[in-house]
């Protein structure tokens, strides 16, 4: 935070006036930061008054269940483009399966646990000073998916961490996602006693200070949360926990590099709405091509959008004679290759002794081939604008927008909010 008080103004949107008393008391001990705080029971009135004054910060109770939550953020976000919309809840309001994932397609930004604590509202009112309300602030989020395995994603996903670690030391986090064959901490020759399950069951008191503890530094400044031991672990991981987690490392850390696993399900899926940028990692071999085809199709009807897809060709054996050439893979794929990664025998030697390749420089202080197609990435990922948790990518697009935003269309979005049942954001019954 900068040394000087800055003034901000706060809309709470709840039935329950608990929310907003909880909201100015954390905002008084939150350092070099002054601000009122408005509160509105009734969505309707919530989003003509953030029409009408542009709150820096709006904060959404989840009380209402996903739904509610979901159409309150589209209202918010339609009324005040400007504002930074929040979502504070306790954990058992959003225990139902995918809450958060409807949520983070819907412009709500962050999440609050309730009650609100200083610390975690400072963290987010940290972001939103440094950059504005308007300025994407946070931390980038890198995901590397392939449609099978042996593409050599884990490894590209630990070498790019690795280079970005030793030009940012500190950070950058990489989280491996690839629940039960997470090979990470191996590729990178630690031993790590706590894990992303740990993480996920502890996602209540998840704060930067938590999730510090339990990653672990390499060498390079690098810090890793690895894949849960086995199966069992495992299963602890789901698409709210996975959600949380890296809500809050990308308020924690420059980037966050996620491996995950071949397979498209809830956890890929909430892992991919909160990516600025997905890295599809491809094999040059006829067979993983085909897949490749038909999975880069299968995003593509899950609405992630091309401009957030990369492709990369990763060589992954020795060119051999009737081996694919980049352009029969581009061919074949009918999309621009972004990124193509030559074969290295050092970087496979690497895999066994844990030190990444990217480590290592040549006789003359350079890069080999396969430390340059990854410095390439790397230097794409740092021309990546900072994000304050940009919309989900499976939301439609918002890029284009009117700011003049009609009184009608207000209380058209508040009344479908309404609709949604007693559970609805509205007014409590007077006493």
């Amino acid at each position: 935070m900068s040394s000087h008080v800055q003034s901000i103004q706060v809309l709470v949107i709840s039935p329950d006036d608990t929310l907003s008393a909880e909201v100015r008391d954390a905002l008084e001990r939150v350092r070099d930061v002054s601000g009122h705080v408005h509160a509105e029971r009734e969505l309707r009135r919530g989003l003509e008054w953030a029409r009408d004054h542009r709150p820096d910060l709006v904060v959404v109770s989840a009380e209402g269940g996903a739904a509610s939550l979901r159409a309150a953020g589209e209202g918010v976000f339609e009324a005040s483009r400007e504002s930074l919309v929040v979502a504070a809840y306790r954990s058992h309001e959003i225990d139902e399966p995918g809450a958060l994932i409807p949520a983070v397609r819907a412009s709500v930004r962050d999440f609050l646990q309730r009650p609100v604590s200083s610390l975690e509202l400072g963290q987010v009112l940290e972001r939103l000073l440094e950059s504005g309300a308007n300025a994407t602030a946070g931390g980038r989020v890198v995901s590397f998916v392939s449609n099978k395995g042996g593409a050599g994603k884990s490894t590209l996903a630990v070498n790019t961490a690795t280079l970005l670690a030793t030009r940012h030391p500190g950070r950058v986090l990489l989280i491996d996602a690839s629940l039960q064959l997470g090979v990470c901490a191996s590729l990178l020759d630690l031993a790590c006693e706590t894990t992303l399950a740990d993480a996920a069951r502890q996602t209540e008191r998840l704060d930067d200070a938590l999730l510090r503890t339990l990653s672990v530094e390499h060498e390079c400044g690098l810090r890793v949360l690895a894949a849960p031991r086995d199966a069992l672990d495992a299963a602890d991981v789901d698409e709210q926990a996975i959600s949380r987690i890296i809500t809050v490392a990308r308020r924690s850390f420059d980037v966050v590099i996620v491996d995950t696993f071949p397979m498209v399900d809830s956890v890929a899926l909430a892992i991919l709405d909160l990516s600025d940028l997905v890295e599809i990692v491809i094999s040059g071999l006829v067979p993983n091509v085909l897949g490749a085809e038909a999975f880069v199709r299968v995003l593509g009807q899950l609405g992630l959008p091309e401009e957030r897809q990369r492709l990369v060709l990763n060589a992954t054996h020795p060119s051999f004679s009737g081996s694919l050439r980049p352009r029969d893979v581009a061919s074949r794929l009918d999309r621009t290759l972004h990124h193509v990664i030559p074969y290295s025998r050092r970087a496979l030697a690497a895999v066994n002794s844990g030190r990444p390749a990217v480590l290592r420089l040549g006789r003359f202080g350079r890069f080999g081939r396969f430390g340059r197609g990854v410095a390439g990435v790397v230097d794409e990922i740092e021309a990546l604008p900072q994000r304050a948790g940009s919309r989900g990518l499976l939301s439609p697009d918002r890029n284009h927008h009117d700011d003049s935003v009609s009184a009608e269309h207000v209380d058209r979005l508040a009344t479908e909010a309404e609709s949604l049942g007693p559970r609805g954001l509205r007014s409590a019954p007077d006493d």
